[in-house]
C-alpha cells in the first residue's frame, strides 16, 4: 500500500479514514470484509462514535423512565391504586421519599420531561452523526481524487470518467449513508437492550411476547433483506454504467449534433438507464416491505394481547393502555433494528465500490525512484527506444535527439508513435527497451516532479476547467502574481481576447472551456 500522504481534520480531530498506511483499503478485497471494514469504519472515527452511543445510552434511559413512570400515571388518573404493580408502587415510593407528592400532574410531568429530554438528545445525536458521515465521504472522495491524479497514464485510460464521477457522487453519498445506518445499528441494539430492560420490570410476560414477535419479523422478512443488498448492489453498478455513458455522449454532442444523430444519445444509455430503474423499484419495494410487514405483525400481536389481557386474565384498564404502549414501543425497537440492517445492506454496495476504485488507483500509482535535480542545457535523447500499447509495437529501436534551446518538431501519421514520443520524455510513459536521457542523465534517475514542473504540456485536444481564465492559467498556484498571468496570455497571444470578455482574467471559460473557439483555447 502507498505510504502515509495526509491527514484531514474530521470533527472529532481524529486522522482521516483513508489517508493513512493502515486503512480501510488495507481489507482483503471479498465478500468476508464487509463486517470488518464497517467496524474499522467506526473505529477511525472512535471519539465521535463512541460520543453518539454514549449519548443514545442516556437519551435511552430519559425514554425508560418516562416509560416506567406511565403506569402508575395512569394508576392515578383512573383511581386504581390497589391494583398497582411492584414497578408502580416503588416509583410512587420513590416519589414519597424525595418529599414530592405523587398525584397525575407531577406524573404527567415526569413522563414528558424523560420524552422530551430522550428527542432532545436523539437530535443532538442524528445531527453529530450527519456531520461525521458527511466527512467521512468527503475523507474518501479526496482519497478517490488524490489516488487518481497520482496513478500512472495507462490507468487513466481503463476508467470511463463517467465511472468516476458516479464513485464521486452517489457512491460517495451511499458510503456516507453506510456510516450512518452502522452508528444506528449499534446505537439502537444498545437502546432496544436497555428498553426492554425497563419493559420487563414492568411485566416480563408482555416483554416476552415483543421479543417473540421481533423474531417472528426477522424470520418472515428475511427475503426482503436479500432483495436489498442484491438492489444496492446493483443501482451502485448500474448507476457507475449510466453516467459514464452519459459522460462520453456528452462530451462528443457538437458532432452528433451536426450530424442530427444527437437522439441516439437516448438510445445509447437506454438499456442503463431502465436497468437502475428496475433496481430502484426492488430497493423501495424491500423498504416498504418490511416496513408495512412490521406494521401488520405488530397490530396482530397487540390485538390478540389486548384481546387475552382484557377478557380472558382481566386487566384494569390502566394497566392494560400501559402494557400496550410497552409492548408497541418494545417490538418497534427489535423491528428498528431489522430496518437499520436494511439500510447496511442497502449502502455497503457504493462504500465497498468507493474502496474498490481507490484501491484500483493506488495499486496503479506511478513508481519514479529518482532523485537527481534535472537540467535542460544540451538535449533529450532517445537511445533505440522501444514501446508498445499491449502486443502493438508504436515505438522500435528509436534514436532521436531534440536539443535544448531549439525547435524540434516531429511529424508522422496517425498512430506513429507522436503522442508516446512525448509522454516518454516528461515520463509518463517508461521505455520497455532502450532508454530516454536528459543532459546524458537517465529519465528514471531524475526527481520527476521537478522535471515536469519544467514543462508546458498542450495536448491535441485543448480541455479546460469550467472555471475563470485565472484559474485555468494559475492552476491556482497562490504564488503566481497578476503580471504572471498577463505575461502568461501575452506570450501565448492570448492577452487581448481575454481582456475583451466581460469579466476579463475572471471570466469563465465554460464546460471544458466551450465558451472559447478552439485557437483561442
Amino acid at each position: 500500500m502507498a505510504p502515509t500522504v495526509g491527514v484531514c481534520a474530521s470533527p472529532s480531530s481524529e486522522p482521516s479514514v483513508i489517508f493513512g498506511r493502515h486503512d480501510l483499503l488495507d481489507q482483503p478485497r471479498d465478500t468476508e470484509r464487509d463486517g470488518t471494514v464497517l467496524f474499522d469504519m467506526l473505529h477511525r472515527y472512535a471519539r465521535a462514535t463512541t460520543g453518539v452511543i454514549l449519548a443514545m445510552i442516556v437519551a435511552t434511559l430519559c425514554e425508560a423512565a418516562g416509560i416506567l413512570a406511565l403506569l402508575p400515571m395512569l394508576q392515578l388518573a383512573f383511581g386504581e391504586g390497589g391494583q398497582s404493580s411492584a414497578i408502580a408502587e416503588g416509583f410512587l415510593s420513590a416519589l414519597r421519599a424525595a418529599g414530592l407528592a405523587p398525584s397525575f400532574g407531577l406524573m404527567l410531568a415526569l413522563v414528558l420531561a424523560g420524552l422530551i429530554a430522550a428527542q432532545l438528545l436523539l437530535f443532538a445525536c442524528v445531527t453529530y452523526v450527519g456531520y461525521v458521515s458527511s466527512r467521512f465521504g468527503t475523507d474518501l472522495r479526496l482519497a478517490l481524487i488524490e489516488a487518481s491524479s497520482a496513478a500512472s497514464g495507462a490507468f487513466a485510460l481503463t476508467r470511463p470518467l463517467g465511472a468516476v464521477v458516479a464513485l464521486l457522487s452517489t457512491a460517495a453519498n451511499r458510503a456516507s449513508g453506510a456510516y450512518i445506518a452502522t452508528c444506528n445499528l449499534i446505537v439502537h441494539a444498545l437502546s432496544s437492550a436497555i428498553l426492554i430492560g425497563a419493559a420487563f420490570m414492568v411485566d416480563w410476560r408482555v416483554t416476552a411476547a415483543a421479543i417473540v414477535v421481533g423474531g417472528l419479523m426477522f424470520v418472515c422478512l428475511r427475503g426482503f433483506l436479500g432483495m436489498a443488498r442484491v438492489a444496492g448492489e446493483n443501482i451502485t453498478s448500474q448507476m457507475r454504467s449510466l453516467l459514464a455513458q452519459v459522460a462520453d455522449g456528452l462530451a462528443m454532442i457538437k458532432p452528433l449534433k451536426a450530424m442530427g444523430e444527437e437522439g441516439r444519445l437516448v438510445s445509447i444509455v437506454r438499456g442503463s438507464a431502465l436497468a437502475l430503474d428496475r433496481a430502484q423499484r426492488a430497493q423501495i419495494l424491500a423498504k416498504n416491505g418490511i416496513a408495512a410487514g412490521q406494521d401488520i405483525l405488530i397490530l396482530l400481536a397487540l390485538g390478540a394481547g389486548i384481546y387475552v389481557a382484557h377478557q380472558i386474565a382481566g386487566y384494569a384498564l390502566s394497566s392494560l393502555m400501559a402494557l400496550a404502549v410497552l409492548f408497541n414501543r418494545a417490538a418497534s425497537m427489535v423491528g428498528q433494528l431489522q430496518k437499520d440492517y436494511q439500510g447496511v445492506l442497502n449502502s455497503r454496495a457504493g462504500l465497498m465500490a468507493l474502496l474498490d476504485g481507490i484501491a484500483d488507483a493506488r495499486e496503479a500509482r506511478e513508481i519514479h525512484d529518482g532523485t537527481r535535480a534535472p537540467s535542460f542545457e544540451r538535449a533529450i535523447a532517445f537511445e533505440g527506444v522501444s514501446f508498445r500499447y499491449g502486443r502493438d509495437p508504436v515505438l522500435s529501436g528509436v534514436d532521436l535527439l531534440v536539443p535544448s534551446k531549439a525547435l524540434t518538431v516531429v511529424t508522422g501519421g496517425s498512430g506513429a508513435g507522436k503522442t508516446t514520443l512525448v509522454d516518454l520524455m516528461v515520463g509518463l510513459q517508461t521505455a520497455q527497451a532502450g532508454r530516454v536521457t536528459v543532459d546524458g542523465v537517465d529519465i528514471r534517475e531524475l526527481a520527476i516532479k521537478q522535471w515536469r514542473r519544467r514543462i508546458g504540456y498542450v495536448p491535441q485536444e485543448a480541455v479546460l476547467f469550467h472555471d475563470t481564465v485565472r484559474n485555468n492559467v494559475s492552476l491556482g498556484d497562490p504564488a503566481l502574481s497578476e503580471a504572471d498571468l498577463r505575461l502568461a496570455l501575452e506570450r501565448a497571444g492570448a492577452l487581448a481576447f481575454v481582456e475583451a470578455m466581460p469579466a476579463g482574467l475572471d471570466s469563465s471559460v465554460g464546460e471544458t472551456g466551450g465558451k472559447l473557439s478552439g485557437g483561442q483555447r
